[in-house]
């Protein structure tokens, strides 16, 4: 039997938090904020979620023009146990990942050269700050999002 679009979508996100442990759980949904594909934790209401992301990334968007910051890239929030990062999937989805706070946290030395982390074959971006984790990580889900998609 094959696979449905958001049933592939689902088991995309959860290879990408068994390969990024750091990522607790993710969920794409719509600008509408509806469900397309979750792989959130059973204690956590998927519908609640998905109208919460929705609503935070319209609202970003809204003061990042308000602002003249630009067009958004990604929304962060960051609390005690560790992060949330809603992040636009072109103009119809939003994808929201919960990291984990060591997420965050920046490599000793002696771990840097076996934990490089790649953008693409050829760019390094710094294991160093916080952007550029993030953003590898929703790179990284942004991948696998199209993928599914096709």
């Amino acid at each position: 039997m094959a696979t449905s679009r958001a049933e592939e979508m689902v088991k995309r996100l959860r290879e990408m938090q068994a390969a990024t442990p750091e990522i607790e759980a993710s969920a794409v949904v719509s600008v509408d904020g509806l469900t397309i594909a979750s792989a959130l934790p059973t204690d956590v209401e998927e519908d609640r979620v998905s109208a919460m992301s929705a609503a935070m990334l319209s609202l970003g968007e809204r003061i990042a023009t308000e602002l003249n910051r630009g067009a958004l890239d990604q929304v962060y929030i960051h609390g005690d146990n560790g992060y949330v990062i809603l992040s636009a999937i072109g103009t119809e989805a939003v994808l929201t990942a919960m990291a984990k706070e060591k997420a965050m946290e920046k490599p000793r030395p002696s771990e840097r050269g076996s934990r490089s982390i790649r953008r693409s074959n050829t760019k390094m971006i710094s294991a160093n700050t916080k952007v550029a984790i993030i953003t590898w990580v929703i790179t990284e889900i942004r991948k696998r999002a199209k993928i599914a998609s096709r």
